[in-house]
């Protein structure tokens, strides 16, 4: 048995785990869901902006992949998503007029974008550790330390679409596994780099718009400013220390 087997499964455990915790904690406090929905449009556009992007230049000066098709990639992402969403609205009628909310497949399409992410991560902790023990820690603490966020991000999507507490966590069980399942999957294939640059920038893509144009929008419409601001600087002031820790162990 290869020895970063062990490590590369015991990291993906504790993954899977901050995952369950964090919907956990989504699903107790569904009653502040819109409040949830500020802070969690923080997280996903730091996530985006101080993790993601800075990992796809990365990626693309490693590859020599064209930077600006990566950037490319990260709007058509944004825009693929926007047109979705768009297409699932439905209108519905609160005290006489209308008004847009998401269809629950909206939040199930958002979902799954985020369990890609996740499973895309299982996949770069496995390589980490087959290339270098050190870069495989590292990888495991940056998965992890999000990975509560993670899961919370997870119920608040499929709450914020209507969808029930029960399929919410079953996609938040799918959501949690998804890291293993990448992770498994370095035992018997290896993912070009190339590839990885444009799969992280398509979700980027993805990510920004949830987190402006449904999460934090919504969030405004219905929150008071001030509570919405201050719990969205915090989503994003807590990824942006995180990122800045594990930066530090680099």
């Amino acid at each position: 048995m290869k020895l970063w087997i062990i490590p590369v499964l015991l990291s993906v455990a504790i993954a899977f785990i901050m995952t369950l915790l964090g919907g956990a904690f989504g699903v107790k406090y569904r009653r502040n869901i819109i409040i949830l929905m500020a802070f969690t449009a923080g997280v996903l556009i730091a996530l985006s902006l101080f993790e993601l992007i800075p990992e796809i230049f990365s990626l693309a000066q490693k590859t020599q992949a064209s930077i600006n098709s990566a950037l490319f990639t990260i709007a058509s992402g944004f825009i693929f998503l926007y047109a979705v969403n768009q297409y699932l609205f439905k209108p519905q009628k609160t005290n006489g007029k209308d008004k847009k909310t998401l269809r629950s497949s909206s939040g199930l399409l958002a979902t799954s974008e985020f369990c890609t992410h996740a499973l895309l991560e299982g996949l770069t902790i496995g390589l980490s550790f087959q290339f270098n023990f050190g870069l495989g820690i590292i990888a495991a603490v940056a998965v992890v330390s999000h990975d509560f966020c993670d899961g919370l991000v997870t119920i608040t999507l499929m709450l914020s679409s209507g969808n029930s507490v029960k399929a919410s966590l079953g996609l938040l069980v799918i959501d949690a596994a998804a890291p293993i399942a990448g992770a498994v999957a370095t035992l018997f294939f290896v993912m070009p780099d190339n590839y990885l640059v444009f799969f992280f920038s398509f979700l980027t893509g993805g990510f920004i718009y949830l987190g402006t144009m449904h999460l934090l929008h919504k969030s405004f419409q219905d929150n008071p400013k001030w509570i919405t601001i201050v719990t969205f600087v915090s989503g994003i002031l807590l990824i942006f220390v995180l990122a800045r820790v594990v930066n530090g162990f680099q």
